[in-house]
């Protein structure tokens, strides 16, 4: 589907001609009339952003032939700040054992956030997790883990399993293990 298939297949969705594309979108009736006339090849990037935001679509879908689904690209209500987006590109970079390990350290932390935050729902998890999936190291570091919430619960700062903590990962290199 190319770009005027598309640009047809919008305006038919939506009720409306060129003249009133021209009027709602801001964009001059002699560009829209001139991609039929003239074809689309030379039209600009501010042009196809305001066709994209007038028919709530995206750049890649009016461009990309291949591209035949309205919504590909969009998330609705989420937003990425740029080191969100740097992140997003060097996982895409990892081998598929990178990013097994980000996976791994990524549940783990978000494990640990949520018991630190009292979530004893996640603990209950953890604990049957720990019958099921994980290592000696990993039993180590839920111990640990699990210290640190009761020393928070009790109102004390963790410094005595945070230096529990930096030992054991001084004294045991992070490898990780598939089960």
């Amino acid at each position: 589907m190319n770009f005027l298939d598309k640009l047809d297949s919008l305006m038919n969705k939506n009720g409306i001609n060129k003249n009133i594309l021209s009027k709602e979108s801001g964009i001059p009736y002699t560009t829209i009339d001139g991609f039929y006339k003239k074809g689309y090849e030379n039209v600009k990037l501010s042009t196809i952003k305001k066709l994209a935001e007038y028919f709530d679509t995206t750049l890649d879908y009016l461009m990309k032939d291949e591209i035949t689904d309205m919504n590909y690209g969009k998330l609705s209500d989420f937003k990425f700040n740029q080191s969100e987006v740097s992140l997003i590109i060097k996982y895409r970079r990892l081998n598929e054992s990178g990013k097994d390990m980000v996976n791994m350290v990524l549940e783990k932390e978000y494990e640990r956030s949520k018991i630190s935050n009292g979530n004893e729902e996640i603990a209950s998890e953890l604990t049957s997790l720990k019958e099921s999936r994980l290592t000696p190291d990993d039993e180590k570091e839920l111990e640990l883990i699990r210290q640190e919430m009761l020393a928070e619960k009790r109102g004390r700062t963790s410094s005595a399993s945070t230096t529990a903590k930096d030992a054991y990962s001084l004294e045991t290199p992070f490898i990780y293990k598939r089960n």
